[in-house]
């Protein structure tokens, strides 16, 4: 993982985007973040991460959860629907 340095900014949609709307916000952070740059920290729903990944070049996508990771591992191998 990269250095995160200061200042940055932290976006938090928790699960109120998601889609073709969480992408949307996504990709005017990345702008931002290369317009001014600045870091961002993005955070989405497991859903959407890859397809925000792909599509974003500068913020650091990250995953939101209150569950160790590796219950989100089983969560998604056991949810197929979810990739």
């Amino acid at each position: 993982m990269t250095n995160i340095k200061a200042p940055f900014f932290e976006i938090g949609p928790k699960s109120y985007l998601y889609g073709d709307e969480i992408l949307e916000l996504a990709k005017a952070a990345d702008a931002a973040s290369e317009k001014y740059d600045v870091d961002i920290i993005f955070t989405c729903p497991v859903v959407d991460i890859r397809r925000v990944k792909e599509n974003t070049k500068r913020i650091h996508v990250l995953l939101p959860t209150w569950i160790p990771f590796p219950w989100v591992v089983v969560w998604l191998t056991f949810c197929p629907r979810a990739w």
